[in-house]
């Protein structure tokens, strides 16, 4: 484009000036921008550094106290198993980021996983003295510290790192990433922008002297110089003359497809370098834009010279004649290879997230639900649209107080994490116990940003425990309270009794025939015969009472709250009637009787052992005096 000037000297010099002015101005801008990026990206990367460390640390502890929950010890191998295939795929962040787990061997620092900077010519980094100046992110992890700093890893490189403790293993984890790759776009913007800047200066009062048709030429040059700023901004920029075939690319386009600089390059040239599952999408796209569009915005991948592959993000637009025909396409390029790997990574902790048979729940500082797995929804039956936003309060079973969830609460302020047994509450109104541990997770600052918890369901487990126990105390045959039961709630019944001056009786019962019919029919009737007797002997006593088979044909029962003796002789006598009723076991019409022996407390024994042995005793003296009847053992008026 040609400008015209006035040839009036003041006036060239008053616009001259008026370009050095703002030529010099959008210098010093630029470097204060860059500068000011500068300071935000370095900040942002050591939050995003703690922040990675902090999530990781928090999975671990997780993946520890699951284990220990469940095999009652924390394997730390096991953990180690579990996360190498994670962890050391893990490509951190940038070109030299990575995370690395140690723990001291020795008084040497030994690390858990693979460094993905280590070479074979490196020295062995796996084992770092404890007391020397390597590894010092790593050495304050290992002494229980947590921060982020600017220091020197394993290999005596400069970087930036975050280190946080994990002494319940013994461990310290650290995300790191070379001061190099952090600040050196930053340093070659900058340092691309000052001369820019400087350039412009010079040449501007260079140009004071000038006619117009200099100044032109001067801008034109500093529009070239502005595209060198843009390819040092990261922007690789492509210019391909359709009808000629030529391309025209920026060096870090050269450098984005792994070119020498030198080469001559046409559309050949790109589509070569193309990776061939992708080239037919973008062939697509750039012959929609010539033919339809004039805008176009692409993603594939390129096949560099070493065999390595790239993800591209490419757009552009058409340029046409008064014909309508493209004559031009001008467009750009982005490396976005570490948004792909960072997706690939989300994606893989996102099939973690929901393939884990555990519940996990995820909610803010103020407990509101963000996010749940499948497990969730499975185990407490609200989906994930019914759960997020809301509380966790809508699982709450109502069987723990609220002291419960205070001292859970303090417990998670004060140490960041409780674990326990707790019961849980279907959608459709079921309760189940769960073993659950929740996590508080924290920021770089040390800020509370949310909470992780993580429950599986012990139904089960509760039940076989609670079976368990209930065999243990009862009999396998009527299900009646065993002896050792009997001993429990007798003692139970006194202690009662003790304390409300009450009167209480124990009855000693005998089968009487029994041993005959159990002979001359059989076990399995005898078995059968039992049973029924059990069932006849529940119907005459109260649910405050107690009933238990001793062993054999042999039975007591304890009768609680009596107002006076005579309350036992009517039980006692219902006993002798029902049970002197004909059994019909398997065909056979049985008969048979019982004899009971009756002690009362306390005139007959304060102790269980008394009053058992006494009631004994009386059932020996019913069955001396004709069977089928009851005794006393203290002789009394009724």
């Amino acid at each position: 484009m040609t400008l015209a000037f006035q040839p009036h000297q003041n006036l060239r010099r008053l616009f001259l000036w008026d370009i050095s002015t703002r030529a010099l101005s959008i210098a010093l801008f630029t470097i204060i921008t860059v500068w000011i990026f500068y300071y935000a990206g370095i900040n942002k990367q050591k939050h995003q550094l703690a922040d990675v460390v902090k999530g990781q640390s928090a999975l671990i502890r997780a993946m520890a106290s699951h284990a220990e929950h469940h095999y009652l010890t924390i394997n730390k191998a096991n953990i180690l198993d579990q996360l190498r295939d994670a962890q050391e795929s893990f490509p951190g962040i940038g070109e030299t980021g990575e995370i690395s787990l140690a723990h001291i061997v020795d008084e040497k620092i030994t690390f858990l996983l693979h460094h993905r900077n280590q070479h074979d010519n490196d020295t062995d980094p796996t084992r770092v003295p404890m007391d020397g100046k390597l590894a010092e992110p790593m050495r304050r992890a290992l002494q229980g510290k947590k921060g982020v700093l600017e220091g020197v890893d394993y290999r005596g490189k400069r970087v930036f790192a975050a280190y946080y403790p994990l002494p319940d293993l013994g461990w310290g984890i650290v995300a790191k990433i070379d001061f190099s790759e952090v600040s050196t776009p930053y340093f070659t913007v900058g340092g691309i922008v000052g001369l820019l800047a400087f350039l412009v200066v010079i040449i501007s009062a260079y140009s004071a002297n000038k006619s117009l048709l200099v100044v032109r030429d001067q801008l034109n040059e500093i529009n070239s110089q502005l595209n060198v700023a843009t390819e040092a901004g990261n922007i690789a920029i492509w210019i391909w003359n359709i009808p000629t075939n030529k391309l025209n690319w920026n060096d870090l386009h050269y450098d984005l497809y792994g070119i020498p600089h030198d080469r001559k390059v046409t559309y050949e040239t790109w589509r070569s370098a193309v990776h061939p599952d992708d080239i037919l999408v973008a062939e697509r796209h750039l012959q929609e834009a010539l033919e339809n569009q004039n805008k176009f915005s692409m993603e594939f991948r390129i096949v560099l010279p070493d065999g390595g592959v790239r993800h591209v993000k490419a757009a552009g637009i058409v340029e046409r004649n008064k014909l309508n025909q493209p004559v031009r396409m001008v467009g750009v390029n982005w490396d976005i290879s570490e948004m792909k790997r960072t997706e690939k990574i989300l994606g893989q902790h996102a099939v973690v997230f929901e393939s884990v048979k555990e519940a996990v729940v995820i909610t803010d500082v103020n407990r509101r639900i963000q996010e749940v797995n499948q497990a969730f929804t499975d185990m407490t039956g609200y989906s994930a649209q019914e759960a997020i936003g809301g509380s966790p309060r809508i699982i709450r079973s109502g069987q723990h107080d609220d002291a419960f969830y205070d001292n859970l609460y303090q417990t998670l302020e004060e140490e960041g994490q409780w674990r326990g047994e707790i019961w849980n509450r279907h959608k459709n109104g079921e309760i189940f116990p769960v073993w659950e541990s929740i996590t508080a997770v924290k920021n770089g600052k040390g800020e509370l940003t949310q909470y992780i918890a993580i429950f599986s369901d012990i139904s089960e487990k509760v039940h076989a425990e609670e079976r368990t126990r209930h065999l243990a105390n009862h009999d396998a045959l009527t299900d009646l309270p065993n002896r050792l039961l009997f001993s429990e709630l007798c003692e139970r019944a006194l202690e009662h009794a003790k304390r409300e001056k009450n009167i209480m009786a124990v009855m000693y019962l005998d089968l009487d025939q029994f041993k005959p019919v159990n002979d001359k029919f059989g076990h399995s009737v005898g078995d059968e015969m039992l049973q029924s007797i059990s069932s006849r002997l529940k119907e005459n006593i109260r649910e405050s009472d107690t009933i238990a088979r001793l062993g054999g044909d042999e039975f007591s029962v304890i009768l609680e709250k009596i107002t006076h003796p005579k309350d036992a002789v009517k039980v006692a006598s219902n006993i002798i009637e029902s049970l002197g009723r004909p059994f019909e076991i398997k065909g056979n019409t049985l008969n048979i009787g019982v004899s009971i022996g009756i002690s009362i407390y306390p005139e007959d024994g304060e102790n269980m052992t008394s009053l058992v042995k006494n009631a004994d005793e009386a059932m020996y003296r019913a069955k001396q005096r004709g069977r089928n009847c009851y005794e006393f053992y203290s002789e009394r008026e009724l």
